[in-house]
């Protein structure tokens, strides 16, 4: 399967599709066939289970862009003013790596508070009903 990115006029993500393999030879090929089919001309290819990605990052939503310079995906938008675009990772960091805590083997969830610069995590239930 192949997986395209559907563009506005902006290079930001409306949304994707799946193509057989057999369409197309190559992009422009798939790309001719994504016009003729549903009427929109601004499509790049987007690649979800290659490593590395040639196009840095799986791109299916508006939190993506296309990036026409370096040829591939980045983040649209920026979650936070503190945080800064990674150029290696085509996505924004925060100023403190989000912690990563397990309790009885799940994850905890973490949320970035920009007021604070801190990462929060709501309430942790134990299995046994104690809570910190």
């Amino acid at each position: 399967m192949k997986y395209y990115a559907k563009l506005d006029e902006n290079n930001i993500v409306l949304s994707a599709i799946t193509l057989a393999d057999d369409i197309g030879a190559n992009e422009a090929e798939d790309i001719k066939y994504l016009t003729e089919t549903y009427g929109w001309s601004n499509w790049k290819r987007t690649y979800r289970d290659e490593n590395p990605n040639p196009r840095l990052n799986y791109a299916t939503s508006p939190a993506h862009k296309y990036d026409p310079v370096g040829d591939r995906f980045i983040a649209s938008t920026k979650p936070y003013d503190s945080w800064v675009f990674n150029e290696s990772t085509g996505r924004y960091d925060p100023p403190i790596p989000m912690p990563t805590k397990v309790v009885d083997g799940f994850p905890i969830l973490y949320t970035w508070n920009e007021a604070a610069q801190t990462w929060e995590h709501g309430p942790i239930v134990h299995a046994d009903g104690t809570s910190e």
